[in-house]
């Protein structure tokens, strides 16, 4: 039961990773700057440059689900 409610856990994290990412967009496709800074030119760097703090939380428990996660399924497993 509980493998199931970390991998549970773990969707519902990716989910608001994702809502996240999509709200955060700014209204200009390309903003100038974060924070005083440049934008990196690569894409993916942008995105992450771009992430709120919220985003970066999401991210570290969502990781740390999934290594639980897939911890328990091993373990499950074998």
């Amino acid at each position: 039961m509980d493998l199931i409610i970390t991998w549970a856990i773990f969707c519902v994290l990716a989910v608001g990773i994702i809502h996240s990412v999509r709200t955060e967009r700014p209204a200009r496709s390309e903003p100038a700057h974060r924070g005083g800074k440049p934008l990196p030119r690569n894409r993916v760097a942008r995105v992450f440059a771009s992430f709120q703090v919220k985003a970066w939380c999401l991210i570290f428990c969502a990781v740390a689900f999934l290594i639980s996660a897939v911890m328990g399924t091993a373990d499950a497993l074998f």
